[in-house]
């Protein structure tokens, strides 16, 4: 005997026909948020090519090639991909030492990265790639030793994209942020003004891929000048230039005469809604240290990468009570030059003059559609 049958109201079977459909749409818009969250959907394998993406790669405690090294592996249906390298930022100088009656310069600005963009059909990149954002220069080293100049801040770092695992040089990269790298701020001078560093050079000829895609390179910029211990006068402003990525630090302040004079560091200035002015560290002649430059601008994580400032300088120091020290340099931002630190000025009490203030790390920027 079957099974008898079973009445279903006609209005259950139209509900069940309607909201079936609804139901899974919901279902599937719940498990794609899901995987956005969870980052399923930044793996190649599940690439959209309907939808660019995009990867980011900042350098921060990078030290050498070989450490912090990291891949990307091409999408298997991407047809473009897109590349934007910036160098690292160098460090700016510390300042200058001095006694009574000598002019103690401030430390130069360190230079910023070149910035270099890329774009490249996918099928002619090799299906894994090495990238290695370079790291900031340091800053150059206190003094505190009397009457000597002071210490030049290290050079940043060039960053690079390779077909060759820590082949980062050669034929074998991708491409490169630019040829030299950045330089360092000159250190203070007794009696006189520090240069800044100058910024990364252009990339030039020397990558196997450069005549497959299209190319654009733009140089760095130089760090301020370092103020002249010799007038005494401020560290010179850094004003970033619209268009380009970083900028170099600003110059340290200087001093003269104990309990005398003692300038400000120079600051970051801009006229434009797109850069933010930072001011430098002002100058001591009290028992109190001269004040440090303050870190530069960068974008908060997840927003914005394409702009970036140097650290402004730090101030000066002049006292015969105690003993003198200089206001440090501004730490730079992404790809931009620390600022210069401060000169001191003291009667034999003791000295510790500004250190400069490291640059900026390196950054690799990847988008493929």
């Amino acid at each position: 005997m079957g099974h008898p049958l079973i009445w279903v109201p006609k209005r259950e079977i139209v509900r069940e026909v309607f909201t079936r459909p609804l139901r899974s749409f919901f279902l599937h818009q719940q498990l794609a948020e899901l995987r956005r969250l969870k980052g399923i959907d930044q793996d190649p394998g599940n690439f959209n090519p309907k939808r660019a993406q995009e990867f980011r790669y900042i350098g921060q405690g990078v030290t050498a090639q070989g450490t912090g090294v990291q891949t990307w592996r091409k999408p298997p249906n991407a047809s473009m991909v897109f590349f934007v390298l910036n160098g690292a930022g160098a460090g700016g100088g510390s300042g200058a030492t001095g006694t009574n009656g000598n002019g103690t310069g401030g430390g130069g600005g360190g230079g910023c990265g070149s910035t270099t963009r890329f774009m490249i059909p996918a099928s002619l990149l090799p299906d894994q790639i090495w990238l290695w954002a370079g790291p900031g220069g340091p800053g150059g080293a206190s003094q505190a030793s009397t009457n000597v100049a002071g210490n030049i801040g290290g050079a940043g770092a060039v960053s690079a994209v390779s077909a060759t695992y820590l082949a980062f040089t050669g034929d074998a990269d991708v491409i490169v942020s630019g040829g030299a790298a950045a330089a360092g701020g000159a250190g203070g001078l007794v009696g006189g003004a520090a240069g800044g560093g100058a910024g990364e050079t252009a990339m030039g000829v020397g990558s196997g891929y450069i005549s497959l895609g299209i190319l654009a390179t733009t140089a760095g910029t130089a760090g301020a000048a370092g103020g002249n211990g010799t007038t005494p006068a401020a560290g010179s402003n850094i004003t970033p230039v619209v268009g380009l990525f970083c900028s170099g630090g600003a110059g340290g302040g200087s001093s003269k005469a104990a309990a005398g004079t003692a300038t400000a560091g120079g600051n970051v200035t801009s006229t434009s809604l797109l850069f933010t002015s930072i001011l430098g560290g002002t100058g001591s002649t009290t028992t109190a240290p001269g004040n440090p430059g303050s870190a530069g601008w960068s974008p908060p994580l997840g927003g914005s990468i394409w702009l970036s400032t140097g650290g402004s300088g730090g101030g000066s120091c002049s006292n015969s009570t105690t003993s003198s020290v200089g206001g440090a340099g501004g730490y730079g931002g992404i790809g931009s030059g620390g600022g210069g630190g401060g000169g001191v000025v003291n009667n034999g009490n003791g000295v510790a003059s500004g250190a400069g203030g490291p640059g900026g790390p390196g950054m690799i920027y990847i988008a493929w559609w």
